[in-house]
């Protein structure tokens, strides 16, 4: 007997046919799939990207900052600058950074080396990590606010670092009349610079530039030079003078140096001290100022 195979191939094709049309169907789900997942990706980082460009900048200098009040009360913003490094000037007359002792030049180096006190409240005490105990609170007698301290922007500091060391770089305009070079300067002075260097010298290694300075070939040269004038990514000075201008404590010579002390006032004992007091001591006996006395 012969026996006929035509229904089970028949089966078997129509079973084959259905097979690949699943196949086939399943991969147009996979693909559909894949799309819908690269497009909900893409909808989901760009809708992280624009919330992260919708934060302050504030936010990330916070994160590479201590405390500090200014951060947390306004929007700081950033500004794409390029500093002019050339070696020698390349305006006639230079920059006014750049020019000789003059009063003019004295005047722009104060204008912006200035170390007025300003307020700050308990909480920013707290927040800096400081005993309100020991932090000199503004007197009650100067009628300026409750509850407030004196505080100066470290920023501000670094510029009257900046500018000491100027003045002592120009010994003779600014103190040749009195003393013969900076080993015959009042001890004062004398601390006083290494004290600045030293400052500046933290600050820098502390925030070290990660900005690339590049060389060229330069005409008249025989070796390439570098490129100093690169672009730098610059805090927006004014938004920092306009808050600084707002939280000035408006005192008086008088205030500055004649601050009332509380009865009975925690101090803090610096590694320094015995050596100040007894300085003090000498150029009291000898009826000179401080700043003068020489040993």
């Amino acid at each position: 007997m012969k026996i006929k195979y035509h229904g089970i191939a028949q089966d078997e094709r129509e079973m084959g046919v259905a097979a690949a049309r699943n196949s086939s169907r399943w991969k147009q789900i996979a693909i559909i799939s894949f799309v819908m997942n690269v497009l909900l990706s893409i909808t989901t980082l760009t809708k992280i990207l624009l919330e992260l460009k919708k934060q302050p900048i504030s936010e990330y200098l916070r994160e590479t900052s201590s405390y500090s009040p200014l951060l947390n009360s306004i929007s700081l913003n950033l500004d794409h600058s390029v500093i002019n490094g050339t070696l020698f000037p390349n305006t006639s007359p230079p920059s006014i950074w750049r020019q000789n002792p003059s009063p003019a030049v004295d005047e722009a180096w104060e204008s912006i080396s200035d170390t007025s006190l300003f307020r700050i409240t308990r909480a920013d005490v707290l927040a800096l990590g400081r005993d309100p105990s020991t932090t000199t609170a503004v007197p009650p007698s100067y009628n300026l606010g409750a509850d407030l301290y004196f505080a100066e922007l470290d920023g501000q500091h670094q510029l009257h670092c900046l500018n000491a060391i100027r003045k002592y770089a120009y010994f003779p305009y600014y103190f040749g009349d009195k003393y013969n070079d900076t080993i015959s300067m009042p001890v004062f002075h004398q601390h006083h610079l290494s004290h600045c260097l030293d400052i500046l010298r933290q600050n820098l290694l502390c925030q070290e530039s990660t900005d690339i300075i590049t060389y060229q070939w330069v005409e008249g040269q025989s070796i390439p030079q570098p490129d100093f004038s690169i672009e730098k990514v610059c805090k927006r000075r004014d938004q920092i003078v306009d808050w600084l201008d707002r939280r000035y404590l408006p005192l008086t010579d008088d205030m500055k140096v004649n601050v009332p002390r509380p009865e009975n006032v925690a101090e803090i004992e610096v590694p320094a001290s015995p050596y100040w007091n007894e300085l003090v001591e000498k150029a009291r006996a000898a009826g000179i100022q401080l700043h003068e006395y020489v040993e």
